[in-house]
């Protein structure tokens, strides 16, 4: 069985702009999670979603697959079950699409 572990982070933040690249243990917080998944051996491969391309770049410098949100699934109104439809349609048995 292959696991898909997915990473969504958004470029804008209303409460703290920038959460997921400011200094956090040694690095930022979405290198950190990144190198957290690729030590678990049960995770396949490692997708990151975002709107932001210094985010994409960062994952793709980490071994991640990058993927670039949609805008309209960025946005901050949007529900989060909206974002978890999209993405799982995208996801098969052998990983991404």
């Amino acid at each position: 069985m292959r696991i898909t572990a997915v990473i969504p982070v958004k470029g804008g933040s209303n409460r703290v702009p920038g959460k997921n690249i400011l200094p956090f243990a040694g690095t930022n917080l979405l290198i950190h999670k990144i190198r957290q998944l690729k030590n678990l051996p049960s995770v396949s491969e490692i997708l990151v979603s975002s709107n932001s391309d210094e985010m994409l770049d960062m994952a793709e410098t980490e071994g991640a697959k990058a993927m670039k949100r949609p805008v309209d699934l960025a946005d901050e109104s949007r529900p989060f079950g909206d974002f978890v439809e999209y993405i799982t349609q995208l996801l098969t048995d052998e990983g991404l699409m």
